[in-house]
C-alpha cells in the first residue's frame, strides 16, 4: 500500500498564526467579554508564557478552520510586510532542511543547537505512541483521550523550554483537533468510512487510512516550518509558534490526492466544505478532500439556492443563499468518479449563523517582553469567516505606535510591571455579533 502524497501548499502554512478562540459565540450584539491571559503556566518547574491565552487555543482555531475555511488563503489575511517576513523565512527554512526524512532532521537541528535532545525524544515518541494506538485499531474517542493524558506529561518535562513545550502542546491539540472531525465524518472505528461511496471496492480500510494520514510526512512538514521558523528565526513571525504543524494536517483534507491510501482510484466524497461569505445570508461554498480521480460533483441544497447544481472537480463551488433563518442548509454532495462509480457526502452548515459570527480569530504576541527592545506587533488575524470586521484597539502600560483591523504595534512603558492589549472586534450583519479580546503582558525588565 503506497503512501499519501502530501505535498506541501504554501497557502496552509500559516493556520496555527492565525489563532482562534471559536466557542462561546452568541448572536447578538452583546459584547462577550474574553478571559484575561492566565497566569504563566509552571511547567516542570519553569514559568512559562505563551503567545495566547491558552495552549488548547491552536486546537480550537485549527478545528475551526477544517470545518469552516480549508479552501481560504489564509496569507491574504495577514498584514503584508508579515506575509513578505514569513515567505522569506519559509524558502529559507525548506532550502536549508527539506531534502532530511523525520529523524535526520531532528538530529541536524540538535547537532545545530537549535533543539535540545529532549525536543527530538519527545517529538518521536509521541509519532510512534500515536502510531501504536492506529495499529492497535484504538476508537478515535479514546485516542483523542490518550492524547489530552500525554499533554499532561509533555508539560512537566523540565528539559524542554518554553518554546519547545508550546510547540509540541500545540501538536498534540492539532492531533486531537483532526481526529475530532475524522470522528464526526467517519465515526470513531470507522463506522461510516465506507457508507454511501464505493472505497470499499478498493480494499483501503479505515485504520489503513488512519495510519498513512499521520504517518511521517505529516511531522516532517511541522518540523520544516514548526522548528525551522518558530523555534529558530529571531523574525517576530516566530513569535507565532508551530506554524507548520497545520500544514500536513490540512493536507490530508485540502489535497485531493491523499485522501487515502489505495493504489487503485481514488474516487472519496468530499470531506468538508469551505466557506468565503458573499454577503449575510450567502457564502461561496468549495467542496474540499475529495479524491484525484473525482470528475464531477452534482449538488443538491435544501433550505438554500440554487436548489441544484453540477460543479467540474477543477472548479468545485457553488455560491449558495440561505433561504431562511431555519433550517440551515443541507448539501448532498455527489462525487462521480472517472470509472463512473459515485460516493456521496451530506454536509450541513448555518450560513446565516456563521456570516453573523466573530470567529476564527484571536489575539495573539509576546506575553513576556523587554520594552527597552523595542516595540512589540500584536496581530488579531485568522481565518475570519466574514472579511467585514472592524477592530477597534485599546492599551493599557504602553504606546499605540501604528494599528489597523489587523494588527497593532505597541511601545510598552519601561516602568511597566504588566500591561494589557485590548481589542473589540464588531461583525457588521445584521444582528451580528461583538466580542472582547484581550491579553496580559508582563514586563522582564521590571525593578519593584
Amino acid at each position: 500500500m503506497k503512501k499519501c502524497a502530501f505535498r506541501a501548499k504554501r497557502n496552509l502554512l500559516l493556520a496555527l498564526m492565525v489563532l482562534a478562540i471559536s466557542n462561546g459565540c452568541k448572536n447578538d450584539a452583546i459584547p462577550v467579554e474574553m478571559p484575561l491571559s492566565p497566569p504563566p503556566l509552571q511547567l516542570g518547574g519553569i514559568e512559562c508564557y505563551f503567545h495566547v491565552n491558552d495552549y488548547r487555543d491552536y486546537g480550537e482555531v485549527f478545528y475551526n478552520y477544517i470545518k469552516h475555511q480549508s479552501a481560504t488563503d489564509p496569507l491574504s489575511l495577514l498584514p503584508q510586510d508579515v506575509r513578505h517576513d514569513f515567505e522569506v523565512l519559509l524558502a529559507e527554512t525548506e532550502a536549508e532542511t527539506g531534502h532530511l526524512a523525520m529523524e535526520p532532521r531532528l538530529a541536524y537541528y540538535v547537532a545545530q543547537g537549535d533543539i535540545s535532545l529532549s525536543f527530538k525524544t519527545e517529538f518521536l515518541d509521541f509519532h510512534n505512541d500515536l502510531m501504536a494506538l492506529f495499529d492497535a485499531h484504538v476508537p478515535l474517542n479514546l485516542t483523542i483521550q490518550e492524547i489530552a493524558n500525554w499533554e499532561n506529561d509533555v508539560s512537566q518535562v523540565a528539559s524542554l523550554t518554553c518554546l519547545e513545550k508550546e510547540f509540541l502542546l500545540a501538536t498534540h491539540v492539532y492531533a486531537r483537533q483532526i481526529l475530532l472531525y475524522f470522528s464526526e465524518i467517519w465515526g470513531n472505528s470507522g463506522e461510516t468510512y465506507f457508507a454511501n461511496d464505493q472505497v470499499q471496492l478498493r480494499g483501503c480500510g479505515f485504520w489503513a487510512t488512519m495510519g498513512c494520514i499521520f504517518e511521517t510526512e505529516i511531522l516532517v512538514g511541522a518540523l520544516i516550518t514548526g522548528i525551522g521558523i518558530a523555534l529558530i528565526s529571531e523574525s517576530p513571525v516566530a513569535g507565532l509558534i508551530a506554524a507548520g504543524v497545520i500544514l500536513f494536517y490540512d493536507g490530508v483534507l485540502n489535497n485531493s490526492d491523499n485522501a487515502d491510501c489505495c493504489e487503485e482510484l481514488d474516487c472519496d466524497a468530499p470531506t468538508g466544505v469551505s466557506l468565503s461569505f458573499a454577503s449575510c445570508t450567502s457564502a461561496l461554498v468549495t467542496a474540499t478532500g475529495f479524491g484525484a480521480d473525482i470528475t464531477t460533483l452534482a449538488w443538491t441544497n435544501t433550505g438554500g439556492t440554487p436548489p441544484t447544481a453540477t460543479t467540474p472537480a477543477a472548479a468545485p463551488r457553488v455560491t449558495i443563499t440561505q433561504t431562511a433563518v431555519s433550517p440551515p442548509v443541507g448539501m448532498t454532495i455527489v462525487a462521480t468518479c472517472s470509472n463512473g462509480a459515485t460516493a456521496t457526502r451530506i454536509i450541513t452548515r448555518d450560513i446565516i449563523q456563521l456570516a453573523r459570527s466573530v470567529s476564527g480569530m484571536t489575539l495573539s504576541g509576546s506575553t513576556h517582553v523587554q520594552p527597552s527592545e523595542g516595540p512589540e506587533m500584536y496581530m488579531f488575524v485568522g481565518f475570519a469567516l466574514n472579511p467585514n470586521y472592524t477592530t477597534t484597539w485599546s492599551v493599557t502600560n504602553g504606546t499605540i505606535l501604528s494599528s489597523n483591523n489587523q494588527a497593532i504595534t505597541i511601545q510598552w512603558d519601561e516602568e511597566m510591571e504588566t500591561g494589557e492589549v485590548r481589542a473589540t472586534v464588531t461583525n457588521p450583519c445584521p444582528n451580528g455579533q461583538t466580542r472582547q479580546f484581550t491579553l496580559t503582558v508582563k514586563s522582564s525588565e521590571y525593578i519593584p
